[in-house]
């Protein structure tokens, strides 16, 4: 198969370089896992099971409240020792 060039923005480039170097792998490893992970649809797999999660986790919590009630400029003074 030929290689393909790309052109990426610097700033996507710099990403791509500094995560590659934390795996030890080079860009263009980088970016083949990052484009084969993305159309394999594993990335769109896995939010939709955190978010179903994150769902299911928010449904479970009922009745939350902040108790006691703490008054808004209290809470945000500055400075104050308790």
């Amino acid at each position: 198969m030929p290689a393909m060039m790309i052109d990426l923005p610097d700033d996507v480039y710099d990403r791509v370089r500094d995560r590659a170097s934390e795996r030890g792998v080079s860009p263009q490893q980088e970016v083949v896992e990052i484009v084969s992970r993305h159309s394999n649809g594993e990335n769109g797999d896995s939010l939709a099971a955190a978010r179903l999660r994150m769902q299911q986790l928010f449904d479970s919590v009922h009745g939350f409240r902040m108790i006691p009630r703490i008054a808004r400029e209290e809470l945000y003074e500055r400075g104050r020792v308790r």
